[in-house]
């Protein structure tokens, strides 16, 4: 089990990707998650060998993706421990953009 901490130092609504399974959670300006690999239920205390499950961070243009190499699960927190699924704080002008960019290539299959 590993675990990074996260915090949205910035003025804005921070987009949050865990890979390889293409979750979102958004994080609001000074919020703080807890990405936690290998592991199930509430946030573990105590320290984890940093080498346990490597983690790859991209920051990039949409937000920041955290890759998890080498276990089948990973689960976000919040601050107050509790968990963050896929969508947490999603801003509204995101899911619309999404879903009409769904809608557009539903359109351009047929």
């Amino acid at each position: 089990m590993a675990k990074i901490r996260l915090n949205n130092d910035t003025g804005a609504m921070l987009g949050i990707w865990i890979e390889p399974w293409g979750t979102d959670h958004w994080m609001k300006p000074g919020q703080t998650f807890t990405v936690v690999a290998g592991h199930s239920g509430p946030p573990p205390s105590g320290e984890v060998p940093v080498d346990d499950v490597p983690f790859d961070v991209v920051v990039h243009d949409q937000g920041v993706s955290i890759y998890v190499n080498v276990v089948h699960e990973a689960s976000v927190y919040d601050e107050s421990g509790t968990e963050a699924h896929c969508g947490h704080q999603r801003p509204l002008a995101v899911q619309h953009a999404w879903s009409e960019a769904a809608e557009a290539a539903a359109d351009q299959a047929r």
